[in-house]
């Protein structure tokens, strides 16, 4: 902010506070646009990656998620051994 201006003596003379609220307030914006240009920038990563994972394939099954595929096969294991055991008990039984 300009408080006196001196035209002869070519002085201008500025308040420093106003100087310096300026300057925060251009790191903040500059701050919120970088902010807005990373979220905007992953948000179209995202959509990208979500539109290619949908032409690429239907539904997502339990084969596919790599996170499950352990647990997929350990009920698959499970189911096994429950059969393998039911079929051991009827045998059994029969004799």
């Amino acid at each position: 902010r300009v408080i006196r201006i001196d035209g002869n003596a070519k002085e201008i003379v500025m308040s420093e506070t106003a100087r310096a609220r300026q300057e925060a307030r251009r790191r903040r914006d500059d701050e919120a646009r970088e902010k807005r240009v990373e979220r905007q920038r992953e948000e179209r990563v995202v959509r990208q990656y979500r539109k290619r994972q949908k032409a690429t394939s239907g539904p997502t099954t339990l084969g596919e998620l790599s996170g499950l595929e352990g647990l997929r096969s350990k009920m698959l294991a499970s189911e096994r051994n429950e059969r393998r055991a039911a079929r051991r008990k009827a045998r059994d039984r029969r004799r």
